[in-house]
This record gives structure tokens, C-alpha cells and sequence, in this order.
């Protein structure tokens, strides 16, 4: 938790200007829950595979599955390692009394048919911090946005809100953080962008060739490709965050000749004196057909600790 390249930029930035996270407690609990759900779906698909491979002889070695208690205390641990940054802001009865009027009202970041009480109390939370800090938020969630549209900035609702106490809210959507740090962060050194894209690019070819991802599509020609860079504890590293997108034709069986594209994206480390980029992390990538002259998207998706996608049914197995 936090130990990326992009994650140690974020600390150092938020240290070197007196910064703090803001860690409302239905967040914290989520989290818990979350990596807790997955480590138990994890322990399920390998004990499937395990008796599935029974059947035909063979001999599967004993896994050691995740120790959901043991996830729990290390994310505990972590906090506690990142006390001093952390701000805590518990769950109250007026923060779910509050959330509860939102969410009946169907007000940001709630809206018809769309119910998100835990999301209400989170920006309750916003709010309270808002009260004596400058507070920048990323989320995924279009909810806190105007008509959903990330582009439009905070929704006029809860702007108002901001606005009314005295506040200030910045709101950033996907690789907010990333757009963030580029704002705050100091004494950036100079590279050569280019030359760095080139090993960048290297090292996502030899990623899309290890994969059965490389069977059903063929490569056409990349369209965009773009990095950003980040400064870190250690001088001599640096953060990058990557965007590469590629022009593809589908080679699958009764979809031959379709057109579309492929994006992907992900972060590394780049070591400015010897000029080399090292601990490719791929976060998510998404598949995009053109049918009827719209793009669709067929799959997207994170890359869980690293783990590469597997091809099943359609296009892609979404985890």
C-alpha cells in the first residue's frame, strides 16, 4: 500500500510542502474489505484449478493461500508506518444522517436510480477537511462530477457546498493524482523524454508479445504514446507514469479484419545516471472495437499485483 514509484513521489511531494492524507474512516473500512474479498476469491480460483487438474492426473503443488488476517494486520501496519501523513476523519451520525439526506434527495454524488450512500459519506468527510485544509481529491467515481462528465469539473451542487463554507475542493478523475503531483512537485530534473519513451515502448512490445493478447490482435501502428515524470526520495530516481495506445485488427475467428484500438497504461522507475528505465508495473488496458462507426469498449481492466490477463470467451477475462 503506497509503495509504488508513483506512490514514494507522492510522500516525498506531500512532505517536502507539509501535506497530509486524508483517510476518512468508511474508506479505510472499504479497503480492509476489498483486499479481504480478493485475497478470498483468489483462494477459491486455485483451489477450482487444483481439483480440476485432479481429474487429469495431475499432481498440483500445495499453495500457501492468502492469510486474509494477515492482510489485514499489514494494512494496519501500514498506517501506522504512515501516521505522521495520515489525517483520520471518523465516521459520524452526522456524516450518515447527512449522507442518508443525499442519497434520498439523489444529489451528487448520488443520482436517479443511483444510490451511494458510502460515496455521500466519503464527501461528508470532504467537507470536514475542507473546514481547515486546501483539499484535492481523486476518484474514479463520475458521481462528484457535473452531469458525470469528468471534464466539467465538481458538480454545481456540491460546489455550492464548498463555496458556502469557505472551502476549497479540487477534484481530479482516473490519473488525477498524477496531474496533481505534476502541479506541487519541485525541482524536476531534465531528461530526454524520448529517449525514455523508446525504452518505455521497448519494454510494452515485449509485454504484449508475452501474452495471448498478441494471438487474436495484430499490431497495426501506435498512435499515441506519452510520460510523465516524477520526482522521488532518491535523486538519482525518478517516477514515470506511461500511456501507449496502438491502432489494432482483430485475427479471431469469424471477427477477422475488424478494426479498433488498444490502450495501455502503467508506471516504472528511471534511473537518471545510468539512463535506464527498470520496474514496469502495466495497471490497466482497454480494448476498443469500432462497430457501426462507434467505439466500443470490450474489455478493460487492472493488472492485480502484476498478473498479465488471460484470453477466455470473447476477448479478455476481467478480474
Amino acid at each position: 500500500m503506497l509503495r509504488t514509484p508513483l506512490a514514494s513521489s507522492l510522500l516525498f511531494t506531500l512532505g517536502r510542502r507539509g501535506g497530509l492524507l486524508g483517510l476518512p474512516e468508511v474508506i479505510e473500512i472499504e479497503l480492509v474489505k476489498n483486499l479481504s474479498e480478493y485475497a478470498n476469491s483468489e483462494n477459491r480460483k486455485v483451489n477450482e484449478a487444483a481439483s480440476a487438474l485432479s481429474f487429469f492426473g495431475y499432481q498440483v503443488l500445495t499453495v500457501e493461500p492468502f492469510d486474509v488476517e494477515k492482510i489485514r494486520v499489514k494494512i494496519t501496519d501500514r498506517l501506522r508506518e504512515l501516521s505522521s501523513m495520515v489525517i483520520r476523519f471518523p465516521f459520524t451520525l452526522d456524516h450518515a444522517r447527512n449522507a442518508l439526506v443525499r442519497v434520498n434527495a439523489g444529489t451528487p454524488p448520488n443520482g436517479p436510480k443511483d444510490q451511494q450512500f458510502k460515496d455521500s459519506a466519503v464527501w461528508e468527510a470532504i467537507l470536514q477537511a475542507a473546514a481547515d485544509y486546501d483539499v484535492h481529491f481523486a476518484t474514479a467515481d463520475k458521481g462528484f462530477f457535473q452531469g458525470r462528465d469528468p471534464r466539467r469539473g465538481l458538480a454545481a451542487e456540491l460546489a455550492k457546498e464548498v463555496a458556502e463554507m469557505g472551502g476549497s475542493v479540487s477534484l481530479y478523475h482516473s490519473d488525477g493524482l498524477e496531474q496533481f503531483l505534476e502541479q506541487i512537485q519541485e525541482g524536476l530534473p531534465q531528461i530526454d523524454r524520448e529517449h525514455v519513451l523508446g525504452q518505455i515502448a521497448q519494454k510494452v512490445d515485449e509485454h504484449i508479445r508475452s501474452t495471448e493478447l498478441a494471438r487474436n490482435i495484430s499490431i497495426e501502428n501506435r498512435t499515441h504514446s506519452s510520460v510523465r515524470v516524477f520526482v522521488t526520495p532518491t535523486t538519482s530516481t525518478l517516477a514515470l507514469s506511461f500511456d501507449f495506445e496502438f491502432g489494432i485488427v482483430d485475427r479471431r475467428v469469424g471477427q477477422e479484419g475488424n478494426t479498433g484500438r488498444y490502450t495501455l497504461r502503467g508506471i516504472c522507475q528511471y534511473n537518471v545516471d545510468q539512463r535506464q528505465v527498470s520496474d514496469f508495473e502495466f495497471h490497466s488496458q482497454a480494448v476498443f472495437w469500432t462497430l457501426e462507426g462507434e467505439q466500443n469498449a470490450e474489455f478493460w481492466g487492472p493488472f492485480l499485483f502484476g498478473d498479465p490477463p488471460h484470453l477466455r470467451g470473447q476477448f479478455l477475462d476481467s478480474w
